[in-house]
């Protein structure tokens, strides 16, 4: 059974928790795996990718550019193999109410975007990390409406 939290965030939308994340240097670094593991899904990292992530980065957390390109480096490299993916995930998921969930798959969408190019790789990828991270269905529509909310503005 999922958390009270999470429960009432999917009936209501409220949120009733703050970002718990935004001092934990180890829940950056996972942030960070996640999206540069996004990024090299389809094979390769664009510089528009490593943009995004850090513009993401910084704009969640209180970081310098060269502090969230750490965090992203180091996340990468801790996470590139499938166990560690997998165990990032586990804990994520385990860690994570809701609303960060989607904040996260929102960004994840961003960095796969930032390129301009959809591969069914990164698709793919996408579809696996929803589905590790235990986001529903009702909450994809939401991270696909404000994903598509924030590029029409």
């Amino acid at each position: 059974m999922g958390k009270i939290s999470d429960l009432i965030y999917k009936g209501t939308g409220f949120n009733l928790r703050l970002d718990e994340l935004s001092d934990d240097l180890t829940a950056q670094m996972m942030v960070a795996g996640v999206l540069a593991v996004a990024a090299h899904s389809d094979g390769e990292t664009t510089s528009s990718e490593i943009n995004r992530m850090v513009e993401l980065m910084r704009e969640k957390y209180p970081l310098r550019s060269s502090e969230a390109l750490d965090l992203i480096t180091r996340g990468v490299e801790s996470y590139a193999d499938q166990d560690s993916l997998r165990s990032l995930f586990s804990e994520l998921n385990d860690r994570l109410p809701l609303v960060h969930k989607e904040e996260l798959v929102v960004m994840v969408l961003e960095v796969l975007a930032a390129d301009g190019v959809k591969k069914p790789e990164e698709l793919a990828w996408l579809e696996e990390a929803v589905d590790a991270l235990g986001v529903p269905d009702e909450i994809m529509n939401n991270v696909y409406g404000k994903y598509f909310a924030q590029r029409n503005q």
